[in-house]
């Protein structure tokens, strides 16, 4: 599943998405389908919940550090998706093959900077 999920997508974001949401958007529907693992990646997204995310986000630290990221993405993504809706992640992803840093991304297509989403994210993290 999850590698069909990987052709949707990126054909969705023409292959342009960053690996922070090439990994996040597969995380998220695998949080659709099991509940059990989107209690995981919420434990593991609170337990990071003070940490800036904007470095991973824009691709300019590494994404592999075991399996932090993958359940954060997907945690972060599924915020996103809930916040704004599927249709503004996907025009978020299809614009991004243009903004090599994401911030002028995240201000198109949200119509705010990272910054106030990752705001919006940690008050929707922890309740």
């Amino acid at each position: 599943m999850h590698r069909t999920i990987r052709k949707i997508i990126d054909q969705i974001s023409n292959e342009t998405a960053t690996t922070f949401f090439s990994e996040g958007i597969r995380k998220w529907y695998e949080y659709t389908q099991k509940d059990t693992e989107k209690e995981r990646g919420l434990e593991r997204a609170r337990e990071f919940a003070d940490e800036d995310l904007t470095e991973v986000i824009c691709g300019r630290v590494s994404f592999y550090q075991g399996e932090k990221y993958y359940l954060i993405s997907g945690i972060f993504t599924n915020y996103l998706i809930d916040a704004y809706g599927l249709n503004r992640f996907k025009e978020f992803n299809k614009y991004s093959i243009y903004d090599t840093d994401m911030t002028q991304g995240f201000l198109y297509s949200y119509g705010k900077p990272l910054s106030e989403i990752l705001a919006g994210y940690k008050k929707w993290l922890l309740p």
